[in-house]
């Protein structure tokens, strides 16, 4: 797969017209966000639709490390 990784959500707010884009519910960004560990979408910084198809979460508080 090639591209460039598209930013899904932007602290703690989805960008709708980059999920329409790339074919990807709030559940499936939801689900993303508890498997980093995390439990609401108000604590992540970005949520990335990686070149491969994989959703990557980082959160505020690691972002600020």
């Amino acid at each position: 797969m090639e591209g460039r990784p598209t930013l899904l959500v932007d602290s703690g707010r989805y960008i709708y017209e980059n999920l329409d884009k790339e074919h990807v519910t709030p559940s499936e960004i939801l689900a993303a966000v508890r498997h980093n560990g995390l439990e609401e979408l108000e604590q992540v910084k970005w949520g990335i639709m990686e070149t491969d198809g994989k959703i990557s979460i980082v959160s505020k508080s690691e972002s600020q490390q």
